[in-house]
């Protein structure tokens, strides 16, 4: 025989279950509306190389970071080329060319226009000097070019070796007549626009090689014209 419900318990049957209804609805609703959670971004490369003790204003670029990346130590300590020295210019005459070549033997004490007492001994001086610097610059070549027939006298030459002391012998070499070639252009800076002009419109100097005074076997003309 079927049981029958009675009228109060099928209410507190329905009741329950609307309960649980309400409550499943609730919590739904709960979930739709809560806000979701930012997601972490992933640290960059630049943050990474700062290390773990970066901070907010490290990453933002505002200070240096306390770990320095290992490339940039390494750059930062790698030898820089050295640069290259600069030369000085030489004396310019652009209305006179040729005139370092008037002054290669007498550094323009033979000039046609007449020089001053102060000329003549300025012009004196830098052509002393210049003997002088002649005479140490051609002792100093051939005390290298002695060391370098001793190197070469070897049973076994050493190439690097012999390689370096003919370049310090032809260092010295070229040095010796840069410097000549700049004190006559000094000597040239002593005389005025006139004794200038007179220089280039006298007579033509010997070429190299030639018979004009101090042009053979004289340290002047082996400056100056490369004999």
């Amino acid at each position: 025989m079927p049981r029958t419900i009675r009228p109060s318990t099928r209410f507190c049957l329905v009741a329950l279950v609307a309960g649980a209804m309400l409550s499943a609805n609730s919590g739904s609703a709960q979930e739709r509306v809560a806000p979701a959670k930012p997601a972490r971004d992933k640290p960059t490369s630049q943050q990474a190389a700062a290390g773990p003790t970066a901070t907010a204003d490290t990453i933002m670029g505002l200070s240096t970071p306390s770990a320095e990346p290992a490339a940039a130590r390494a750059q930062s300590a790698a030898p820089k080329p050295a640069t290259p020295s600069k030369i000085e210019p030489l004396p310019a005459f652009p209305r006179h060319p040729g005139l370092y070549h008037r002054g290669t033997t007498e550094f323009f004490l033979d000039c046609p226009e007449a020089l001053s007492d102060g000329q003549f001994a300025a012009l004196t001086g830098i052509k002393a000097k210049a003997s002088r610097e002649l005479a140490d610059a051609d002792k100093k070549i051939a005390a290298g070019e002695r060391e370098l027939y001793k190197l070469t006298a070897a049973g076994s030459p050493d190439a690097a070796t012999v390689a370096a002391k003919i370049g310090e012998v032809e260092r010295a070499r070229a040095q010796r007549r840069m410097r000549f070639i700049r004190r006559v252009g000094e000597a040239a800076t002593v005389l005025t626009d006139e004794q200038r002009a007179a220089m280039i419109n006298g007579p033509a100097p010997a070429a190299p090689g030639g018979k004009a005074p101090g042009a053979k076997g004289t340290p002047q003309a082996e400056g100056a014209d490369g004999e």
